[in-house]
């Protein structure tokens, strides 16, 4: 008999418990786990599996190319995590704000889930889509092949799909975004065809970008902090 595989985001309690000390004590607050795990992320997991194991890799420049990776993958959730707690935080101090609020189709299936959802003062329904990032372009002349530009197309294309599934639902329908956030014309067009509210919330991306940066530079200097004895753990 085969045995049962651990499951998905499993993470040995002392560990976890270690990790989470040290990313409180970096400065992350209670409301951004708690958003955290609504979004299907545990942040202590993700910190060992993309920070914690380095990856077994005797080529230097493909280790360094995964560590690189695995940095990014994991400072991109963090990054959209804060999104979704600034952007809580600002309509949470008017109206009672939920966070991934399941959204159901025709047929009553789940259709995927609204970054927040909140009634307004006359009672109407708001679905609001937060993307936390630096552009949001549009595939209109084809999908480019840098890289990094494909990146934002793919999500103004994602962003596209999610808000219409959104407006099916018949509520108001928001996107949040971020001072500094460049959005391609031809996206916003088709927002605003579409009747959807963008919001610029102010804050900009760029420091937001950069504050994400440095919790992360804080979280791992206090993990391997000789004082904390964290670093001398062999994990398998």
């Amino acid at each position: 008999m085969k045995k049962k595989q651990k499951r998905k985001n499993y993470i040995d309690k002392e560990l976890y418990d270690e990790i989470m000390v040290v990313m409180k004590r970096s400065g992350i607050p209670p409301e951004v786990f708690s958003i955290a795990k609504k979004m299907d992320m545990n942040l202590p997991y993700e910190f060992k599996e993309k920070i914690f194991d380095l990856p077994n890799i005797v080529d230097q420049g493909k280790r360094k190319e995964v560590v690189e990776r695995n940095k990014e993958y994991f400072t991109k959730n963090l990054l959209g995590i804060y999104g979704n707690y600034f952007a809580t935080y600002y309509y949470g101090s008017r109206y009672k704000v939920e966070n991934e609020k399941p959204v159901y189709n025709e047929n009553g299936n789940l259709d995927g889930k609204a970054d927040l959802f909140f009634l307004d003062e006359n009672g109407n329904e708001n679905y609001c889509e937060v993307k936390a990032t630096p552009c949001i372009l549009s595939y209109e002349n084809g999908f480019s092949k840098q890289k990094e530009i494909l990146k934002y197309q793919k999500m103004g294309q994602k962003l596209l799909r999610q808000v219409t599934k959104l407006k099916r639902t018949n509520a108001n329908i928001i996107v949040i975004l971020f001072d500094g956030c460049k959005v391609d014309q031809i996206i916003l067009e088709k927002l605003q065809n579409m009747g959807i509210e963008v919001k610029f919330l102010q804050i900009n991306i760029d420091m937001l970008e950069s504050f994400i940066d440095d919790l992360i530079v804080k979280i791992e200097k206090n993990f391997y902090n000789k004082n904390n004895n964290i670093n001398n753990r062999k994990i398998g």
